[in-house]
């Protein structure tokens, strides 16, 4: 019978054929329809079971853009299927990723394959805080032209690519900072946020120390996971109930069992707060694979704004890092004050154990906080450059690394505040590098000291360290250093002390400033190699300074100098003064001398320490001496030595050439209402007649108008000569004074080859 109705229908299809094809079609609509029917059941089942929506929006030849909304009642490590965002494959094989994804809350995504995002991609979570996660046991592709965009973003994978103009971002997008932290700034004044390094207030000038919102998170530096903070608003735009300042930055976190290759870039930069606002303060990035190569851009800079916002933190835990990788962590533009950007965030090479503080030359007078140094293990290294200021705000502070401490183009570093001038540093390391470079040392109360080397060119150095060495641009070696270079300032509100195993200077300054406290110990510098001072570079204080050694110290040429209030030079083998080179103390003005010479202005008895000197060389504001030359081999002088009481003591040789000059000529006693009004034997000025001072013979009388002014007396042992010579009165302060000549002496001297002295 079935046969039978079948050889019918075919009969009737062949000689009906336009009813036939208006037949096909009706069940084609009604397939269609049935279709919609079962596909709304089916979304309205996935509401019921409580299930991931994805809903078709819209098509295009590149990618198919899916909006994935996730119930809050699914379990925070549930992980959508490759089917489930439209991709091809299986996470658990490999996934191919070519659908736009707009998500409204947390996506994870789990599985033991392979993951590929492919080009021109976007996967979007634009809310604060959201999180976007791919665990995968296998390689992770991230696609040309691709962008992740979230408040954080983890990916952890065998291997890691980010093609080439693909982001992965998290700018602008923090969730909350930690509970207890101040990184927003209080206040209406539209100053940048800080997390890194601090906010920028427009507020700060050089006499006061205004600044934005403040740093945190630095106990966890080798590995931050801590958002960015907000800009602050300015008054006259919190009116409306806005706030304008810059939100925070994201996360970003690598976990990579192999390799990342980066053609693109990572940021989770601070968002811009423009002129009504402050900028936001940069977020985190912790990465941690074996090698790290490409020729991406890793960022957590600070937002610009009124008030710049301060740069994040990034650590970066890889073996292998390739330099061409740009890695920033720079403050905001400051919009209301260009000057005084955010101040930087922190860098932190975790497989090195190193610190980098950069501004990228954005130039700022905000500082960054560093606090309490790791003693376990030690780090290697650490460096601040690129106009960067870091601040160490503590009363006792100990800075101790393995190798180097390096100031490059501009870095600075402030020990102790300004306003409590109490505190006491140590700083410890192997090596200490300068190029172009100022250490400035303000000291005002106790000193500690520097481990090994220093190297600068082209700058000024202003401490006292233990290895100190400034060379070539082209010369400095990598490896266990302390290095500075660019313009660099250390300012030191406290004391300070170093020892170093060499010290070569290059067209540099080493100044420290006692702040004028007569109690401040004697600043230090203990080199136990060698000591170059070439190019006019110079070591200064306006307090005592002692120079140790057990090797050479040359000064080479013009412009070269050691000076001091008191000055101990001990314990090298050799000190060689070049052809224009100067050793000095006291100082030129005349607070210096006055300091070293007033005890004796009175005295007509030899000072019992230059007769019988203390047997370690050391050096106090108790000692007769201004310079001192103790325990030397050899001392050659081509150059200048010059002081009020230059004393040499314990030197086997002392060989002056022809052009060289030991002078105490008019560095003796001085005649005015601040020194030695009566001295032994002064110059008068009477009834408009001047006499000469006396010493080894009566001064001169004066004659005027019939007036006669008597001669200073004369005073001291013909047999040891030790009494300064003296100075003569003017008619009035006006008129300045004349000093008398100072004190020279040569104990233990076994040879003296020529007969210039």
């Amino acid at each position: 019978m079935l046969a039978t109705l079948s050889n019918g229908l075919l009969r009737w299809m062949v000689m009906h054929p336009l009813l036939m094809h208006r037949y096909l079609c009706w069940c084609v609509l009604f397939g269609h329809l049935c279709t919609s029917v079962l596909c709304l059941s089916l979304n309205r089942s996935e509401n019921l079971f409580q299930k991931p929506r994805l809903i078709l929006t819209d098509e295009s030849v590149i990618a198919t853009s899916i909006h994935v909304k996730k119930s809050a009642s699914l379990p925070l490590n549930d992980s959508l299927s490759c089917e489930d965002l439209e991709g091809v494959g299986s996470f658990n094989t490999t996934c191919l990723l070519n659908s736009n994804l707009y998500l409204s809350s947390d996506l994870y995504i789990c599985g033991t394959g392979n993951l590929e995002i492919l080009p021109h991609v976007s996967i979007k979570c634009p809310t604060e805080g959201c999180m976007v996660t791919f665990n995968m046991s296998g390689n992770v592709n991230v696609g040309e032209y691709v962008a992740i965009v979230a408040g954080s973003v983890v990916i952890c994978a065998a291997n890691l690519t980010v093609g080439y103009n693909s982001t992965i971002n998290t700018t602008s997008l923090a969730g909350p900072p930690p509970p207890q932290t101040s990184g927003t700034p209080v206040g209406t004044e539209g100053a940048g946020g800080g997390h890194g390094g601090r906010g920028a207030s427009c507020l700060k000038n050089n006499k006061t120390s205004f600044w934005g919102g403040d740093v945190y998170a630095w106990s966890t530096l080798s590995e931050p996971w801590s958002y960015g903070s907000k800009g602050g608003s300015k008054n006259d735009s919190a009116s409306d109930g806005h706030w304008y300042g810059g939100k925070g930055g994201g996360r970003v976190k690598f976990i990579v069992k192999d390799m990342i290759y980066l053609n693109g870039s990572v940021t989770a930069e601070g968002g811009n707060g423009g002129i009504k606002g402050g900028g936001g303060s940069g977020g985190s990035i912790y990465i941690r694979a074996v090698k790290l190569k490409g020729y991406g851009t890793i960022s957590a800079a600070g937002g610009m704004g009124w008030g710049g916002g301060g740069g994040g933190r990034i650590s970066l835990d890889c073996y292998s890092i390739q330099e061409d990788v740009k890695v920033s962590v720079h403050g905001g533009y400051s919009l209301g004050c260009p000057g005084n950007s955010g101040a930087a965030g922190t860098y932190f090479n975790a497989d090195l154990l190193s610190l980098r503080v950069s501004n990228d030359n954005v130039t700022t007078e905000t500082e960054t906080p560093l606090l309490d140094f790791s003693t376990s293990p030690l780090w290697s290294n650490v460096f601040v450059e690129n106009n960067a200021k870091v601040l160490v705000p503590l009363l006792w502070t100990r800075v101790q690394v393995r190798g180097q401490i390096s100031l490059y183009r501009g870095g600075e570093i402030v020990f102790g505040l300004s306003a409590y001038p109490m505190s006491e540093f140590e700083l410890v390391a192997e090596e200490l590098l300068m190029s172009d470079s100022i250490i400035k040392i303000v000291v005002l109360s106790m000193g500690k000291r520097i481990n090994n080397r220093i190297y600068c060119v082209n700058g000024s150095l202003k401490p006292v360290l233990h290895n100190i060495v400034f060379w070539d641009h082209h010369s400095f070696k990598s490896c266990n250093t302390l290095d500075i270079y660019g313009f660099y300032f250390v300012k030191v509100f406290g004391a300070f002390r170093v020892s170093v195993k060499m010290l070569l200077m290059w067209n540099s300054k080493i100044q420290i400033d006692g702040g004028g406290n007569t109690v401040v110990t004697a600043s230090i510098l203990e080199v136990r190699n060698l000591v170059v001072l070439r190019e006019n570079s110079v070591i200064s204080s306006n307090a005592n300074l002692g120079v140790y050694g057990q090797g050479l110290l040359q000064l080479t040429g013009h412009g070269d100098a050691i000076k001091g209030q008191r000055l101990s030079l001990s314990l090298f083998y050799n000190i060689t003064v070049g052809p224009g080179s100067l050793l000095q103390a006291p100082l030129d003005d005349d607070a210096s001398r006055i300091v070293v010479t007033n005890s004796l202005c009175e005295s007509q008895t030899c000072p019992i320490d230059l007769i019988t000197p203390p047997d370690d060389c050391h050096v106090n504001y108790t000692l007769s001496f201004s310079l001192q030359v103790c325990r030397v081999e050899d001392l050659l002088v081509n150059g200048i030595i010059k002081g009020s009481i230059v004393h040499i003591h314990r030197a086997r040789t002392v060989t002056i050439d022809a052009n060289g000059l030991i002078t105490a000529s008019e560095l003796g006693k001085e005649y005015n209402q601040l020194c030695c009004s009566k001295g032994i034997g002064k110059g008068n000025y009477l009834n408009g007649a001047g006499s000469g001072a006396g010493h080894g013979g009566r001064g001169g009388a004066g004659y005027f108008n019939g007036r006669v002014s008597s001669g200073g007396y004369q005073y001291g042992n013909a047999d040891l000569p030790c009494e300064l010579g003296s100075g003569t009165e003017g008619p009035s302060q006006s008129f300045g004074h004349v000093v008398g000549g100072g004190m020279i002496g040569e104990f233990s001297v076994q040879e003296l080859p020529k007969d210039s002295i």
